[in-house]
C-alpha cells in the first residue's frame, strides 16, 4: 500500500514552534540533573 500524504501546511512559525517544543521533551540538562535521580 502506498501512503501519500498532503503534508501538515504549517507555517514557518508554526514549524519553529513545533520544533522548540519538541526540543523541550529531549532536554538532556534536565534528564541528568541529579535532583531528579530516582530517590530509591
Amino acid at each position: 500500500m502506498k501512503h501519500v500524504g498532503t503534508g501538515l501546511g504549517l507555517t514557518a512559525q508554526e514549524k519553529a514552534d513545533l520544533v522548540a517544543f519538541l526540543r523541550t521533551l529531549t532536554d538532556s540538562t534536565f534528564i541528568t540533573d541529579s535532583r531528579f535521580q530516582n530517590p530509591f
